[in-house]
């Protein structure tokens, strides 16, 4: 049988001391060592990689700094030569930069898989991407897994009535449409919207019926929570009663949780992809180590 790690960085270490816990395979942390005009280098653990290797990324918001950390590491790792490098990497950075816009930015999804297509990594594991199809700029197989069926799960033990499987864009049509499949009396919602800057939309319309039921919004991210602001209301004025949201990657910048919480939702539910850094009764974190135990131990 082949040896198997795990390495981190300190901000990862929650989740791969879990995975290590649940896999039964030893982690080590990474050192990272500064130097002057900030400036730093990555060493390695003091023993031999020679087998799998798993790297558990986890973004905690400064994404350029962590990317240049991971390059590093993965030049050092090349020098030891493993048997595979695979990226644990739950909340991709930079996804939801996917295509060209009109005042020519670069597709930052793209310059991150042409990152990594020179590296030295044989799988990329990610959750719930904003869009699928970033993953044709990589060579490297990137293997996009979900938390619907977690999703589902959860909110089937609330024994929910009147409930409704709400689309907020046409983005997370095929994902809510799934979770709608899985429960046999709900109804489908779509929120048409448009956006109008960077952190906010216009509702234009919802499709559906809405009066007197349990919404369960289904989102892959919350960050500012603007656009859930927008969605909520539009429901709520569409006589929707109660409001669930589920959302893979639960950034929540910028008071998001203080403006989400402010709208009186039942409860939102996340998962660890991200550090947890809020701490709230409404908060629900789901783990997404029962997907990623079975891919370490196979």
């Amino acid at each position: 049988m082949k040896n198997k790690y795990i390495i981190y960085f300190k901000e990862s270490k929650d989740l791969a001391l879990s995975l290590c816990q649940k896999s039964n395979v030893p982690g080590y942390e990474l050192e990272v060592l500064s130097y002057s005009f900030g400036e730093f280098s990555v060493k390695l653990p003091d023993v031999p990689l020679k087998g799998d290797v798993y790297f558990v990324i986890q973004d905690d918001g400064q994404p350029a700094e962590l990317l240049v950390r991971v390059m590093m590491t993965l030049d050092a790792l090349e020098n030891t030569s493993p048997a595979r490098v695979n990226l644990i990497i739950p909340y991709l950075p930079f996804s939801r930069q996917d295509k060209k816009k009109a005042d020519n930015r670069a597709v930052a999804s793209r310059v991150l898989a042409n990152l990594f297509n020179t590296g030295f990594v044989s799988n990329i594991f990610t959750f719930d991407l904003h869009n699928p199809v970033i993953t044709e700029y990589f060579k490297t197989p990137v293997y996009n897994l979900t938390m619907l069926d977690s999703f589902i799960n959860y909110f089937k033990t609330l024994d929910l009535e009147n409930v409704i499987i709400v689309a907020p864009d046409h983005g997370r049509f095929n994902a809510a449409k799934y979770v709608a499949n899985a429960f046999k009396d709900a109804n489908f919602v779509l929120i048409n919207k448009e956006r109008t800057s960077t952190h906010s939309v216009e509702i234009t319309g919802i499709e559906g019926e809405t009066e007197g039921k349990t919404a369960l919004i289904i989102e892959d991210i919350i960050d500012t929570g603007n656009t859930l602001v927008s969605a909520v209301g539009a429901l709520k004025e569409k006589g929707v009663k109660e409001v669930y949201v589920a959302a893979t990657h639960g950034v929540l910048s910028q008071n998001a949780l203080r403006k989400i919480k402010a709208l009186g939702l039942k409860k939102i539910i996340i998962t660890n992809t991200i550090p947890p850094h809020e701490t709230d009764t409404i908060l629900e974190i789901l783990p997404i180590e029962d997907y990623l135990v079975p891919i370490i131990k196979d």
